[in-house]
């Protein structure tokens, strides 16, 4: 009996101007996410090569180690086509620096803006699916049982030997045999498009994630029907019951997240960065201070500084490549770096003492609106589908974690192994090869011209290049798919449990619906 029922539902859902609408939006709106997705996709694949091949370059082109700031650069996951989540908001590289550790891999914090703070209307694939199975969960539902008392069925068909709650299955399952198709299309164009595109290929665990991205489209579906069918079964008529489920509809999907994030900012200050740049500049000024009184102290020791006769590039500790001069300068150069350098990486932790706390901030601010958001089904939904596509804010927190750990490691290695107190740390001369005077300098630089002929004053490629093979790497994976559905289990427990409260609500109104 049940069956019949579930047949007649769905027989009767596929002629309705609702499936025909939500077919139609679904020819139309997931070929051009998925396609726009692609494109975005194959635009940062591009960017990742280019700056990959920069990162390598700055190892194995690099004449002096003061030269090899690594550049870190995020993996791109191919997940993105289905949800952008915040990827438009943060960066793809990230470029280490002794001097300070990174806050974000963006510079979009100068604007003033949480870049955790992803666009609500950004338009993907997982966002048309938030649009469209929402409103066909409302079309499908919202007269399932007020229209059959209307139609004077609903009373025939109890007065069998038909059961209440046998009916109410009935019409529940099929609703979503409905359903199917129409999912079913959305996930066959994706995979037919992809098979064109071959800038795209899924390992086995991005299938996996594929796969629960189709459940939860099943239970975000699942929330929709249940509340169309709770509040069918509360009306008298289908106008009334439409109105009431559009009604809802509008306010879960558009004004509820606005208002939350609108919301969530106030309740959630944080810090203007102009202030976290004057504080860190503050403590970067007492670091200035420290090194002008080195010097002195080594003018005091004897080390001597009488000029360079080539110096390319400049910063906190010095110059960065020195050649053809006097063993008094480079000796006193390295002498300063030995001792500057560790004392750059101390004012390094002491600034991000203040930028951990601006970070933390932000994280605050993020995840109050996250929880304010998670009012919202379609919410919940994007959040969810985000953190599975490696695109949400987890991702991005948990890559710059592991950047800043690198970033230690590194540095500390250079400490470790004495490189700061090497003269390889900013000239590719010998030891043995350094002149004693300026004259002397000059002699080397001009045979050095005649020998090597450069192309420019400062192309120093004779020289050749560095031996990082010892230097640390950076490696990352992404996080696997038990711990992101970990992150995300609190979100994934509400919504199935306001689903069977849902289910369990409209089933105990309908055994109770006055019929006649």
């Amino acid at each position: 009996m049940i069956w019949t029922i579930v047949k007649k539902e769905f027989l009767n859902n596929i002629i309705t101007p609702g499936f025909i609408v939500g077919l139609a939006l679904c020819l139309v709106l997931i070929p051009y996410t998925i396609y726009t997705g692609i494109r975005t996709y194959e635009n940062r694949l591009a960017q990742h090569e280019t700056a990959t091949k920069h990162a390598d370059d700055i190892y194995q082109k690099s004449q002096v180690y003061a030269q090899v700031n690594p550049l870190v650069v995020k993996p791109v996951s191919p997940l993105s086509i289905f949800s952008k989540g915040i990827t438009e908001q943060t960066g793809l590289c990230v470029e280490l620096d002794r001097k300070e550790k990174p806050v974000f891999s963006s510079e979009i914090v100068l604007l003033n803006e949480n870049p955790f703070m992803g666009n609500f209307m950004s338009l993907d694939f997982t966002a048309a699916l938030t649009i469209l199975l929402s409103l066909l969960g409302v079309l499908f539902s919202y007269d399932m049982l007020s229209h059959e008392k209307e139609q004077g069925t609903l009373k025939l068909s109890l007065s069998n030997s038909v059961s209440r709650s046998t009916f109410f299955f009935g019409k529940i399952a099929g609703i979503f045999l409905t359903l199917l198709p129409i999912l079913i299309i959305c996930f066959l164009i994706i995979f037919l498009i992809i098979q064109f595109t071959p800038s795209v290929r899924f390992s086995a665990s991005d299938y996996g994630r594929i796969l629960m991205l189709a459940l939860m489209s099943l239970v975000y579906f699942a929330f929709f029907v249940f509340l169309g069918g709770f509040i069918s079964s509360h009306t008298k008529s289908s106008t009334l019951s439409i109105i009431i489920n559009l009604f809802i509809w509008c306010f879960l999907l558009f004004l509820l997240p606005n208002a939350a994030a609108y919301l969530g900012k106030n309740i959630t200050k944080v810090e203007d960065y102009k202030q976290l740049a004057f504080n860190t500049q503050q403590i970067d000024n007492e670091f200035f201070n420290k090194r002008d009184e080195i010097q002195k102290t080594l003018t005091e020791e004897g080390f001597q500084f009488v000029g360079y006769n080539f110096c390319a590039g400049w910063d906190w500790d010095g110059g960065n490549m020195i050649l053809f001069t006097p063993r008094s300068t480079m000796e006193y150069e390295r002498r300063q770096k030995e001792i500057v350098n560790p004392l750059l990486l101390a004012n390094c932790d002491r600034k991000w003492v203040l930028q951990q706390d601006y970070l933390q901030q932000v994280y605050r601010q993020e995840k109050t609106v996250r929880y304010l958001s998670c009012l919202s089904p379609a919410e919940i939904f994007k959040q969810v589908s985000a953190s599975l596509c490696h695109t949400g804010m987890e991702s991005e927190v948990d890559f710059m974690n592991r950047v800043r750990t690198f970033q230690d490691m590194y540095y500390g290695y250079f400490v470790q192994s004495g490189i700061y107190s090497s003269y390889a740390y900013f000239t590719p001369q010998k030891e043995s090869e350094i002149p004693e005077t300026i004259e002397e300098g000059n002699t080397q630089a001009s045979a050095w011209r005649k020998i090597a002929k450069p192309e420019s004053t400062f192309d120093f490629k004779s020289f050749g290049y560095l031996d990082t093979s010892a230097l640390p790497r950076f490696a990352y994976t992404q996080p696997a798919l038990a711990k992101d559905l970990q992150s995300q289990l609190f979100l994934l427990a509400g919504i199935i449990i306001v689903c069977i409260l849902l289910f369990w609500f409209s089933f105990v109104s309908f055994i109770k619906y006055d019929v006649r």
